[in-house]
């Protein structure tokens, strides 16, 4: 908020305190307006509000929270307008611009626990979002948190019931359908660093990307992840075939390099029923089909900004059979 100029107005009661702030308008022409609301911060002894105001509204909120506070808990709710809090903070402060859209609204809870303990509780719920090439509709996000009373976010724990949710998110232009992934795992901050392990688990999955859909159940991944490097492996099934896939996951977050290896647990048997190839995939893409016998299919490829996109596939048949545009 450099060279911005603020007022600061307040009352002060027997029920509570009310602190107001505003933008001056110093240009001649605007003088007489006199300052233009930006935040409001109500306090009394047990309950703090506060709200940022749209700019091209006043009175319109961009931002909201509200907590109810006791001796060993707090909890509350807040709601944030992503339109109107992006301009709020391209009108009063230096911050970069964000490509971001949407509404979010939702929970916060603190209590004290036993052995130093601070258990916290944080949801979210956005009908849809949107930042930059990435989306996500019908999102819910529920946070469970095991902090230390000293320090609290040098070590964060994050408990098994937490969850994400979506109808749909689109990343890196991979789109993630009926979504529900289980996390959990430990975050821990220092000497102005972070490191990640932890694990994720879905029952099912619909991965699509370059209008091709594949179904997936039994998600297991451990993910390890620091400024530099994410790193992910993991066991998946599909879930229209028998068979199950080992992946190991590499990107580097600085220099956007990575790289993906699929390697076969457990073979595609399509003589233990009424299976074909082409049920993996969701339009199958190819002139051929194979009906019957057992398959072994691997994959890998890698990326970075230098280079296009590759995929390498193998695969070893046994006592296979089908077709190639006609019946063989």
């Amino acid at each position: 908020v450099q060279d911005r100029p603020l007022r600061l107005s307040g009352t002060n009661s027997s029920t509570g305190t009310s602190v107001r702030v505003g933008t001056l308008h110093t240009e001649p022409q605007n003088l007489a307006t006199g300052a233009q609301e930006v935040a409001v911060l109500q306090l009394s002894e047990n309950r703090i509000a506060a709200k940022l105001l749209d700019p091209a509204n006043p009175l319109k909120k961009t931002a909201t929270v509200e907590l109810a506070i006791d001796d060993t808990r707090i909890e509350g709710a807040y709601a944030i307008a992503l339109d109107g809090l992006r301009r709020w903070f391209q009108t009063y402060t230096d911050a970069p611009d964000a490509a971001v859209t949407g509404s979010i609204d939702g929970r916060l809870g603190i209590s004290q626990a036993p052995g130093d303990r601070i258990k916290a509780r944080v949801t979210a719920a956005a009908p849809s979002l949107s930042a930059g090439d990435h989306s996500a509709n019908t999102l819910h996000v529920q946070l469970n948190l095991d902090l230390p009373h000293r320090y609290p976010f040098d070590a964060v724990k994050l408990e098994p019931d937490s969850l994400i949710k979506a109808g749909r998110l689109d990343i890196y232009g991979v789109s993630l359908g009926d979504m529900q992934l289980k996390l959990s795992g430990d975050l821990l901050v220092a000497d102005g660093g972070w490191q990640y392990a932890g694990a994720v688990i879905a029952d099912a999955l619909t991965v699509k990307y370059a209008s091709r859909e594949i179904a997936l159940e039994s998600i297991h991944a451990q993910i390890s992840a620091d400024p530099e490097l994410l790193e992910v492996e993991g066991e998946f099934a599909p879930a229209t075939l028998p068979g199950r896939f080992g992946y190991a996951l590499s990107h580097r977050l600085l220099g956007h390099t990575g790289s993906l290896s699929v390697t076969p647990l457990e073979a595609i048997d399509l003589n233990a029923g009424d299976y074909r190839l082409s049920q993996l995939m969701t339009p199958w893409p190819y002139s051929f089909d194979i009906l019957t016998g057992i398959l072994e299919l691997s994959a890998d490829a890698a990326w970075s900004r230098s280079r296009a996109f590759s995929l390498t596939t193998t695969s070893r048949l046994e006592n296979t059979g089908g077709y190639f545009d006609e019946l063989v």
